[in-house]
């Protein structure tokens, strides 16, 4: 099966803060098939915003720790080579392309991944947000959640709101 990552912020929800565009991932793959007999074209299963691995691969920039923000689970924060020595440095706003991921933990040792939320700044310096399962399968998520917390609480952080 080919993957394929939807274009970000289709829904009405997207909106310009205080003069900075942000943008949450939208999802809406499916896995389609034959209609009527017709070779109908699948619809494909949007893509992760980073690979799987980046749980362990990546540069740790925040320990093990509670997150309330994030459903109650425990977090590690990770960082592409791109983001992770601006964002230890806070010099924001981190450069296009960043990948900041939070890793998800059921436990206070972060031994358990239960799953992920992205963020990855566009070619455009727009954020697009993204959340998935352990295996870094995509989830459905609600664009008006990250866009809400995000714009309240982290505006001068270049939207980023764990700080190392």
């Amino acid at each position: 099966m080919t993957t394929e990552r939807r274009p970000a912020c289709s829904l009405p929800d997207c909106r310009s803060i205080a003069g900075f565009a942000v943008r949450a991932l939208v999802v809406t793959g499916s896995v389609g098939g034959l209609v009527g007999g017709c070779d109908a074209a699948p619809a494909l299963a949007p893509a992760a915003l980073f690979p799987v691995a980046a749980a362990t691969d990546w540069q740790e920039v925040r320990s093990c720790r509670f997150s309330v923000e994030h459903d109650g689970v425990h977090i590690r924060v990770v960082a592409d080579a791109v983001a992770a020595t601006p964002y230890l440095a806070a010099q924001y706003p981190l450069p296009v392309g960043s990948r900041v991921v939070k890793v998800e933990y059921d436990d206070a040792k972060c031994s358990h991944r239960v799953g992920f939320t992205a963020m990855r700044k566009s070619s455009a310096g727009l954020w697009e947000w993204q959340r998935t399962d352990a295996n870094a399968g995509v989830q459905a998520m609600d664009p008006a959640r990250c866009v809400g917390c995000h714009k309240a609480a982290c505006v001068a952080t270049d939207f980023v709101c764990t700080h190392p």
